[in-house]
């Protein structure tokens, strides 16, 4: 569609100019009729040109304020559920195999928060592969990063009790 709307405003104007030049050597009738068409091509050409502006400002200034918004959010919302599973069984946030499930729920399921993140420990250890040793290394620290044009990132500690706050920050664990 895009390309259509350019071409029409380019063959509005040069029909435009054609046509007035032609009337102008001629002297036939019409002249008001290639003026507006000239002018609907120049602002058709000018609409598409800030139209353009605008879809490359989107690009480059608002997706990555919505990607940071999206991997917080999901980093929150993982987290969440793990608190919340964590308190139904009765045990700590802190199981890596609490962990471990919580991880497979959401990123196989097609409603789960994560199924388009990448998450791995602070140090770069897969979850699936993290041991209780691997977890307590990393401080209990999760990574989130999830790329929309551009890539983004949070970190969660995973709290220590199912009342304890969940904080999420943004940027790369440490």
């Amino acid at each position: 569609m895009w390309p259509l709307a350019f071409a029409l405003a380019v063959a509005a104007i040069v029909t435009g100019h054609v046509a007035r030049r032609q009337i102008k050597q001629t002297g036939e009738g019409g002249s008001g009729i290639a003026l507006a068409g000239l002018i609907a091509g120049y602002v058709g050409l000018v609409l598409y040109i800030l139209a353009a502006i605008g879809i490359v400002l989107f690009l480059v200034l608002g997706t990555p304020v919505i990607a940071q918004h999206v991997v917080r959010d999901d980093a929150r919302h993982f987290t969440t559920n793990l608190v919340s599973d964590a308190a139904s069984q009765g045990t700590s946030p802190r199981d890596a195999q609490l962990i471990r499930s919580r991880y497979l729920a959401e990123v196989s399921s097609d409603n789960g928060c994560c199924d388009s993140n990448e998450i791995h420990l602070a140090d770069g250890t897969q979850v699936l592969q993290a041991t209780a040793v691997d977890f307590a290394r990393n401080q209990w620290q999760l990574e989130f990063s999830k790329s929309i044009v551009y890539r983004r990132h949070a970190c969660v500690t995973i709290p220590s009790e199912t009342t304890s706050p969940i904080v999420v920050r943004d940027g790369r664990c440490s």
